[in-house]
């Protein structure tokens, strides 16, 4: 079984899983209240459902780094251990790269939540808030926060030929990781069983090709899923990979969460 890692020197269970349990500890009490205001939702069950998605959303933000087709780009590449101390300026030319990941990642998240709303018979759900496209955007922007749709469809149009259609639950090597991440976004939920999303989510075969079109007025609520997704990915790097930098949108969310530097970034 092929070690996977999020970028040299930090496995990518840790990561995801780190950056879920991040989100859930600073944002989601919050957040899930603030979806339900802004869709005027009462319903228990459909704002259990919302909780269960945005965690899904969260952790599953990096899992297309484990798409088949970076293992080659990364060949010799991705360290368990950096020779140098976090600067990836040294590694002259062999730094890794996983350019188009959150495109990869946006398309599972979006597959799976779309499958899972008609699991949990809440299609009702889409008219008010198409949480599959809305989830599909926040990840796929969650590092570059100002692209517009049209641009993430065609910016990538030299990698989407390498992603052959995959399910990261049929994989030997990220069973394990999807696994541990559902247990984990079920924490509290009662709507579904473990057993039954699996069985639901395996059968999914997902073809990377395609673009995403919305004109739903809710779109534009991605950001309330890209802001905290954001922090809480970028907050957990800090802690977890050498020769990392505190980025001035980070400080500025600090300061306003009034966390302090040093209590987020502390183990």
């Amino acid at each position: 079984m092929r070690t996977l890692w999020a970028w040299c020197g930090e496995p990518l269970e840790k990561h995801l899983l780190d950056t879920l349990k991040e989100y859930m500890k600073i944002f989601e009490a919050r957040l899930v209240c603030v979806l339900s205001s802004r869709l005027g939702i009462k319903d228990k069950k459909i704002q259990e459902f919302l909780k269960f998605a945005v965690r899904v959303t969260i952790g599953f933000h990096d899992i297309g780094k484990a798409h088949p087709s970076y293992w080659y780009w990364n060949k010799d590449k991705v360290r368990a251990e950096c020779p140098f101390d976090g600067d990836c300026r040294k590694c002259e030319g062999n730094k890794p790269s996983f350019r188009g990941h959150e495109i990869v990642s946006a398309w599972i998240v979006k597959e799976y939540l779309d499958k899972l709303e008609y699991l949990a018979n809440l299609q009702q759900l889409t008219s008010r808030f198409p949480i599959g496209p809305i989830a599909w955007l926040a990840v796929a922007q969650h590092h570059q926060g100002m692209r517009a749709i049209d641009d993430v469809n065609v910016d990538f149009s030299k990698e989407r030929k390498k992603w052959t259609k995959w399910n990261p639950l049929n994989d030997e090597n990220t069973k394990i990781i999807v696994e541990s991440l559902l247990e984990n976004a079920l924490q509290g939920i009662s709507f579904l069983s473990f057993n039954e999303i699996l069985d639901e989510l395996r059968g999914i075969e997902i073809n990377f090709g395609g673009n995403i079109r919305s004109s739903h007025t809710q779109l534009k609520l991605y950001a309330l899923l890209a802001g905290p997704l954001m922090i809480s990915d970028n907050l957990v790097a800090l802690r977890n990979r050498k020769g990392r930098h505190l980025p001035q949108f980070l400080k500025e969310a600090l300061k306003f969460l009034a966390l302090g530097q040093n209590s987020p970034l502390s183990p």
